[in-house]
């Protein structure tokens, strides 16, 4: 019973000292309040070509190592073909 009591007392000192401390993350911008998130020059749109699209695509690909297995084992079953 002391064990879950001194958890309790330890978790509820963090959330009240977290709660007071001030929080680290990105710094907000002295651009927010004048501009509203727009940028100072307007809107601009870049549309890649479809050719960009699939080079990009590939290089994300074959640069990722998440992927690198499914990679290898396509490999092995072109070259069982």
């Amino acid at each position: 019973m002391w064990k879950r009591y001194i958890a309790k007392e330890a978790i509820e000192f963090c959330l009240e000292y977290t709660e007071k401390e001030k929080h680290v993350g990105l710094p907000k911008s002295r651009h927010d309040e004048r501009v509203g998130g727009k940028g100072s020059r307007g809107l601009h749109v870049i549309t890649p070509s479809v050719e960009d699209l699939q080079q990009d695509h590939l290089y994300v690909l074959n640069n990722n190592n998440e992927v690198f297995p499914y990679i290898l084992h396509h490999e092995r079953f072109s070259e069982g073909k």
